[in-house]
């Protein structure tokens, strides 16, 4: 009898140590989709994966430069761990955006940065391609509302109701000035936890900033931070090493 209960308590600890997904033996894979001109993460993800994910295999997936709505080898990301998603309003064709729909229906994790909140498209070019305008919504848990205007003096900190969040881990609680201009996000689901606010001078409105959301069996992790300024912050390199870490289920060191 003791034996049975042993193995049976293995078991629970089992289900309950590790993600919902199981990752294989080989190196944590992350597919990065890039596709924004307006921030530069083209070249600043790359050297943020360089400089953090040395140890990991990760694959670098650009919309083609002719067509923008084009992801060639975006079929990596049918056996990747993590999606890294730094799109603007793209419509990709409808196997490509399949692939993003089965990673995230597989509960799979996903860490979206600025554009992503818009990353797809309100009205697809033709019946070969695919909008997904509900995106914000539907896996980010919250409505993207546009941005505030351009303004020189934006700052952000972290949530006094969030500190211990892994997510925050060795970020600064100082509030901290940044070059992005803010963006407007509305309507937060229940399960999102939000962990960075920001506000821009003359203005006592609030914005949820950095947030994590859990709803649907998955981990998802958002940033409206991601201007090619905010990677040359020790508080931003922090923080989405921080959240990459936690939507794998791992801890930052």
């Amino acid at each position: 009898m003791m034996k049975q209960i042993n193995f049976i308590l293995l078991a629970l600890i089992a289900v309950f140590a590790f993600p919902l997904f199981a990752r294989s033996a080989e190196r944590t894979h992350v597919v990065f989709m890039i596709g924004e001109k307006n921030y530069g993460t083209a070249q600043s993800l790359p050297a943020f994966a360089k400089e953090f994910l040395g140890d990991w295999k990760c694959t670098f997936v650009h919309a083609d430069k002719k067509d923008p709505n084009h992801f060639p080898g975006l079929e990596a990301l049918a056996d990747a761990d993590l999606l890294v998603l730094s799109v603007r309003r793209r419509t990709p064709t409808k196997e490509q955006m399949a692939l993003v729909r089965r990673h995230l229906s597989m509960g799979k994790p996903l860490v979206a940065i600025r554009t992503a909140s818009h990353a797809f498209g309100a009205k697809a070019p033709d019946a070969d391609h695919e909008a997904w305008d509900t995106f914000d919504v539907d896996v980010l848990g919250a409505t993207y509302a546009r941005a505030h205007p351009d303004h020189p003096r934006t700052f952000v900190r972290v949530s006094k109701t969030a500190l211990n969040h892994p997510v925050l881990k060795g970020v600064s609680t100082e509030e901290t000035r940044v070059i992005s201009h803010l963006y407007k996000h509305r309507d937060l689901r229940k399960e999102a936890v939000p962990l960075v606010y920001g506000r821009v001078a003359g203005v006592a409105r609030m914005e949820p900033v950095a947030w994590v959301n859990t709803a649907a069996g998955r981990r998802v992790f958002y940033t409206s931070l991601g201007d090619v300024n905010d990677f040359k912050t020790p508080l931003f390199r922090r923080l989405l090493l921080n959240g990459i870490s936690w939507t794998l289920g791992e801890s930052a060191n």
